[in-house]
């Protein structure tokens, strides 16, 4: 599988399993909308490719991790879940 796909689908799973939301493709290409065109909260950056992002979408605001070399949605978190990077470089949540 590749890398992108993998990315999407985690992001998706997240999603799912932390906010009890469940996306569709163009649920999913809305987000990333919202990053590509500045209506995301930008929080940081990690590295030359990977950024942090504030969407606010419904039920909740989230927080999330985008791959700009892939243009992918790495991971998602709620808004109230701190996120580190542990020893191995690795984002994780607390």
């Amino acid at each position: 599988m590749e890398k992108h796909l993998a990315q999407r689908i985690h992001a998706k799973k997240r999603l799912q399993e932390r906010m009890n939301v469940t996306v569709n493709r163009s649920d999913y290409r809305k987000l990333l909308d919202m990053i590509l065109t500045g209506k995301a909260i930008y929080l940081g950056r990690r590295s030359n490719r990977i950024s942090f992002f504030r969407l606010d979408i419904e039920p909740e605001p989230i927080k999330v991790v985008y791959d700009s070399k892939r243009k992918t949605i790495v991971t998602v978190f709620p808004l109230n879940m701190p996120m580190y990077a542990n020893g191995t470089g690795c984002l994780e949540a607390v």
